[in-house]
């Protein structure tokens, strides 16, 4: 499991990724502390698209508590935003993941976060 300092390496590394694409990036502090409110990792901005991002900075399985997930739709409904969770570069919506039997989720598949930021 990384450690939290390696988790914001891996965010600062995708925010400056993301730029490259020509989106204004914010990477948001404290977004993996526990909030009254979630606060996802990174928020993208170019004209026309928005896409707010949770980052997960492993290569093994990867599974998301309901909080993340919920928090993210919440976002979608408010903002229109593209919503993803990233597992390194590998994306998917929050509807792809698959539910667990504990309500939390698993990520199973995405596609490359380059098909998002074109």
């Amino acid at each position: 499991m990384p450690t939290r300092e390696s988790a914001i390496n891996y965010e600062r590394k995708l925010a400056k990724y993301i730029e490259k694409f020509g989106f204004f990036v914010i990477r948001v502090p404290a977004s993996g502390s526990r909030n009254k409110e979630y606060k996802p990792d990174i928020i993208a901005i170019r004209k026309n698209k928005i896409i707010i991002i949770e980052v997960k900075d492993t290569n093994g399985e990867l599974y998301i508590n309901s909080r993340q997930v919920e928090g993210l739709k919440k976002i979608r409904e408010t903002t229109g935003a593209v919503v993803l969770i990233c597992k390194k570069r590998e994306c998917c919506a929050p509807e792809e993941l698959q539910e667990t039997k504990g309500g939390n989720y698993k990520f199973v598949k995405g596609k490359n976060i380059d098909t998002f930021l074109e």
